[in-house]
């Protein structure tokens, strides 16, 4: 018997009406989807390199003292 399921929250759901009794041994077959690939599928580092530069004026010593220019903690 072949069944597909869907991954939800970890477990493997089945379609309705094909419930397995408890403790059945499976054997899952990972079919792997590919999605056409965009823009917004770039990984989150590249996103924030794509940034870096892009805000002027900050002070020339923010990278050193951020938790200062942030949350108001005394410089070092």
């Amino acid at each position: 018997m072949i069944l597909k399921g869907v991954v939800k929250q970890g477990m493997v759901e089945l379609p309705m009406g094909h419930a397995l009794p408890e403790g059945t041994i499976v054997d899952v077959v990972v079919e792997r989807h590919e999605l056409p690939a965009s823009a917004n599928d770039q990984p989150t580092l590249k996103k924030l390199l794509d940034l870096a530069g892009s805000v002027k004026n900050m002070p020339s010593d923010f990278a050193d003292q951020h938790d200062h220019y942030l949350h108001g903690t005394p410089k070092r």
